[in-house]
């Protein structure tokens, strides 16, 4: 029988990384912007209202604009996933017929993915807003001009651009799993296996997690570990379906 582990690239399971790369820089831009507009937007010595208002209006702008970004960003990891995911059970040795290109996700699942995405979106914007009155303040306090009070300011919310780009990586392919699981389910699967990201970036724990794969270890489609202290923060990991078949050949 065949193995869907044949078919995937060990440094890109998933497949996703240049659209997730596009993604992350997407989202880090618009944070760069909303930084920026702050910045341009206040003179020599502001009022504490000042840059409150300068500070709201860029940070509810720079929700906004997140939410819309990674409700597009996850609508095309729907899409991707859900033709990987048949790719994946296809190789394992299962046919799939009868549709015509791959079933879309459920609503419920669609909900429960964008709801963690977009209260991450909102307190990223929280954190950023929170970040740059307190860098604002402090330039005032410290009798800054424009040019140190900027610089003061995107130092401050350097953290938040790591952050930007850490949440739309882990959405991704935490949305990516969590189709590929969807899938396996509808069509039978009740066995996956942990792939991991081969290369010099691969933690331990997810090295060790593939390696007991190749060992024959599965569990059940829908309880695949959670990694990295249970948050799944930047894991490119998948899983790979197993059929009874493929599982008692992998185990002999």
């Amino acid at each position: 029988m065949p193995s869907p582990a044949r078919s995937v690239n060990a440094r890109d399971p998933s497949g996703l990384r240049r659209f997730e790369d596009a993604s992350a820089a997407e989202t880090v831009a618009a944070m760069e912007s909303a930084i920026g507009r702050i910045a341009d937007s206040l003179g020599e010595n502001p009022s504490t209202r000042e840059i409150q208002a300068a500070v709201d209006r860029e940070a509810s702008a720079f929700s906004a604009e997140m939410r819309a970004m990674l409700t597009k960003q996850l609508s095309e990891t729907y899409q991707r996933s859900s033709v990987r995911s048949a790719q994946l059970m296809e190789r394992a040795g299962l046919r799939i017929g009868g549709t015509f290109g791959p079933v879309g996700i459920s609503p419920e699942l669609r909900e429960r993915i964008e709801l963690r995405a977009l209260v991450n979106a909102e307190s990223l914007a929280a954190d950023m807003k929170a970040r740059a009155t307190r860098s604002l303040l402090s330039s005032v306090e410290a009798g800054e001009g424009s040019r140190d009070a900027r610089k003061r300011l995107m130092e401050a919310t350097g953290i938040d651009k790591v952050s930007a780009e850490r949440i739309v990586r882990t959405e991704i392919m935490s949305a990516h799993r969590d189709v590929n699981e969807e899938q396996f389910a509808r069509y039978g699967v009740t066995e996956e296996r942990w792939f991991a990201a081969l290369d010099d970036r691969t933690c331990d724990e997810c090295r060790n997690l593939h390696e007991a794969a190749e060992r024959g270890e599965t569990f059940p489609v829908g309880q695949r570990p959670h990694v990295h202290g249970g948050t799944d923060i930047n894991c490119r990991c998948i899983t790979l379906p197993v059929i009874p078949e493929v599982g008692k050949a992998m185990r002999s």
